[in-house]
């Protein structure tokens, strides 16, 4: 008897399925945007260190050689000449402004630069799978 009625639940439950449909969530809110201040020595020290970062990823794909990310991030941080938290905030702090479309100089170029180094990392974590 106890099995019947959940087979009778279950049933319910199943033929029941545009119940939920008619139910509309609200929609979710938008990310909180967050308050980036960038100078342009930030953004020359972010160029900088990116190509650097670029060019190391580049020699480790043609020498199979395994690159971790804290070390990716000191051949950066010593290429924009500032230490690597520093570096990393302003990484942080670049690839926020870019993806909540904030105008930068150097924008479009600053992108560009993101987007080689992260198909570069994704590369090189294929390569050693």
């Amino acid at each position: 008897m106890r099995y019947h009625a959940i087979g009778l639940v279950l049933a319910a439950l199943a033929c029941d399925g545009e119940a939920g449909s008619s139910v509309e969530r609200p929609p979710e809110p938008a990310p909180p945007q967050t308050l980036v201040v960038l100078t342009d020595r930030d953004l020359d020290a972010y160029a900088a260190g990116t190509r650097t970062e670029i060019r190391y990823l580049r020699l480790s794909l043609r020498t199979a050689r395994d690159v971790s990310g804290a070390e990716l991030d000191s051949v950066g941080a010593r290429a924009a000449a500032m230490p690597v938290e520093r570096f990393r905030e302003v990484a942080r702090g670049v690839e926020t402004a870019l993806k909540q479309h904030t105008t930068l100089a150097r924008g479009p170029q600053l992108d560009s630069l993101r987007i080689e180094l992260l198909l570069l990392r994704v590369r090189t974590e294929g390569q050693h799978e």
